[in-house]
């Protein structure tokens, strides 16, 4: 189906997803600068569940009914620790899940992931003009953030590590938005531009992605993007593939490298190497977070079943006032094993069902862009798990339930035509 019949048809979607880009952009802003009060804020959502709640939609995914599961650890959470972030959480949680539900046709997600797209180009391009024009970043933007806030832009820049963070007080928000940008454009419009638009919009995201220095989301990007391109290929393309992939990949980052070490005081790189020099001299840079993870696992061990309320850990821990920066643990820590239970089931459901289409279909032909982008963020998304905090971090969540929600339609499709499969054999067995 067209996509501009899709608008006609379906336009409380539209509105809906709007809504929603337009929050997954302004998200960390909404906070850093506080360009409204904590309650206001909270009820931003629901401006984009009516419309979604409204929109129509030909048949459900009843597999995707698993993602009934959360909200049962929610309606727990609303007993014993209600607040208007709680609140926000479920309403958020419940667009996702009816998006999820309704699986509507991936041209529906045009729109938003156009938002997803230029959002990145922004953030990525604010990112180097920091390290470019310092003085013109804190002249005139860095003065619109507040409080602790602005604290920690500036303790960020004048540290030891030197970190930028751009548009956003959290470098770990810009370099989402650079990242799913450049899924997007990797897997939706690499193949609409042309030779010299590729260069361009590649090396602003990579350079972009490099100064982020992030390091689990600088390598987990681009291995994701690579292990996607070549499941989604078929099979006889698959090795020649590959070595072109790392080639190309080799070649952005020997100039994202050149072009970062002349802009910035070091790049992702840096952190590498801090890594690596660290380990060998036995002081470990990842000290702080083991110490969260081992305070996580001790108040799991206190309340096992239930845990302590979810995304109580940072008011609980007031020395370091953050996440457990492991989403199993923190699940287990907050939710106790019945919370975890809940949401880890059907994310793992979901990824598994990706890659089973994801192969199925590079065996015929190549698979839907759109599904490909699913997969690379899906993907991203679970190795994250392990070192961040997506499940709780909006500007994470929100692409990861419209990844979803484009897959949940294929597999609709997908078992659609099993049943119609199956149904014509049984027929056809019982005519004969």
């Amino acid at each position: 189906m067209r996509s501009d019949t899709i608008r006609r048809t379906n336009k409380p979607l539209y509105v809906g997803l709007g809504i929603l880009g337009i929050y997954y952009c302004v998200f960390s802003q909404i906070f850093s600068m506080e360009l409204l009060p904590g309650q206001v804020e909270s009820f931003i959502p629901v401006l984009c569940f009516i419309p979604i709640l409204l929109c129509k939609t030909d048949k459900i995914n009843k597999r995707m009914l698993i993602w009934c599961l959360p909200f049962a650890a929610f309606a727990l959470n609303l007993i014993t620790t209600f607040n208007f972030g709680l609140v926000r959480d479920v309403v958020l949680w419940f667009v996702g899940f009816l998006l999820i539900l309704k699986a509507n046709h991936p041209s529906s997600y045009n729109g938003i992931v156009r938002v997803f797209f230029v959002a990145g180009i922004i953030y990525a391009v604010a990112l180097i003009l920091e390290y470019m024009i310092p003085d013109l970043y804190f002249s005139v933007y860095y003065p619109l953030f507040k409080g602790e806030y602005a604290e920690t832009v500036y303790r960020f820049w004048n540290g030891e590590k030197h970190i930028a963070s751009g548009l956003s007080h959290q470098i770990g928000y810009t370099v989402c938005y650079i990242l799913v940008s450049l899924g997007v454009f990797v897997f939706l419009y690499f193949k609409k531009v042309s030779g010299v638009s590729k260069i361009v919009v590649l090396g602003f995201l990579v350079l972009g992605l490099m100064l982020g220095k992030k390091r689990m989301h600088f390598a987990a990007g681009i291995l994701c993007a690579i292990i996607v391109y070549v499941l989604g290929s078929k099979s006889r393309h698959k090795v020649r593939l590959l070595f072109l992939l790392f080639l190309v990949v080799v070649i952005i980052m020997l100039i994202a490298i050149y072009f970062s070490n002349y802009i910035g005081e070091g790049s992702v790189i840096e952190r590498y190497k801090e890594s690596l020099e660290a380990e060998s001299s036995g002081d470990s840079l990842s000290e702080s977070r083991d110490a969260l993870r081992l305070l996580a696992f001790g108040l799991w061990q206190s309340n096992p079943i239930w845990g302590i309320g979810w995304n109580q850990f940072k008011y609980i821990n007031p020395e370091f006032e953050t996440a457990v920066h492991n989403v199993f643990l923190q699940l287990l820590c907050e939710t106790g094993i019945f919370g975890f239970i809940c949401f880890i089931t059907p994310i793992m459901y979901c990824f598994k069902c990706t890659f089973s289409l994801l192969i199925k279909y590079s065996k015929k032909s190549t698979p839907a862009p759109m599904l490909l982008f699913s997969a690379f963020y899906q993907l991203f998304f679970f190795l994250d798990l392990f070192t961040g905090n997506p499940l709780y971090d909006y500007t994470y969540l929100i692409p990861y339930f419209i990844s979803v929600s484009i897959m949940s339609y294929y597999d609709k499709m997908e078992r659609t035509k099993i049943s119609i499969h199956q149904f014509n054999k049984k027929y056809m067995l019982k005519t004969k």
